[in-house]
């Protein structure tokens, strides 16, 4: 797995180097609502655990490759997890964070001489790098690190968003990400996988 993300970056990088006379970089932060869905045997359809709110923060850059056509890598740090109450006693919380490399086939459409619209969507791979799980029944309350030996740290799915950029500079987007991976290792009756709600500003170098 960390051959596959390492081979992806170099990609990245690779591509930038080719088109860095025309390459221009931006800066991203904003808001997660992200919750984890499970499906298996012993469930009829897909189950959402429970949404949390979490960030991401990060850059891009901006590829031209074709008239208004463009491929955008980004590097971010991004908080998902879960948080849901299975019974008025219980409840449970997941703040994985990860770090991500999102490559996207954006493509621009000027709606006036400020006001540019960017559709976007391509793959991300991403790898946890901490975060704490918390089970709480009645008075009790226990703890621990998110990424034990039964759940798998990388994760990649589709990222699928819409922005507007103001003035070339000024960036406001919202994104969703399908995750593809089950969280879970050597379980094949349950499948819980990522699911996100990103909401974005940015600025555009």
């Amino acid at each position: 797995m960390k051959k596959i993300f390492l081979a992806a970056l170099t990609a990245v990088l690779t591509l930038n180097a080719s088109a860095q006379n025309n390459v221009t970089f931006g800066i991203r932060a904003g808001l997660n609502i992200a919750n984890i869905t499970t499906s298996g045997s012993q469930t009829n359809a897909s189950i959402n655990l429970g949404s949390r709110v979490g960030f991401h923060i990060g850059a891009i850059a901006d590829i031209p490759v074709a008239e208004n056509f463009y491929i955008q890598p980004g590097l971010f740090f991004s908080q998902k997890g879960f948080s849901t109450d299975a019974t008025n006693q219980s409840s449970a919380e997941g703040k994985p964070l990860y770090l991500e490399v999102p490559v996207l086939a954006s493509y621009r459409i000027k709606a006036s001489d400020e006001v540019n619209i960017s559709l976007e969507a391509g793959p991300y791979l991403a790898y946890g790098l901490g975060g704490s799980g918390t089970l709480s029944s009645g008075n009790q309350t226990a703890s621990g690190d998110y990424f034990d030996d039964d759940t798998n740290r990388f994760d990649a799915g589709l990222k699928i968003g819409a922005g507007v950029t103001f003035s070339q500079h000024y960036y406001v987007g919202m994104a969703y990400e399908w995750g593809f991976v089950n969280l879970l290792k050597d379980y094949d009756n349950i499948s819980l996988k990522n699911k996100n709600l990103m909401i974005t500003l940015g600025y555009n170098f």
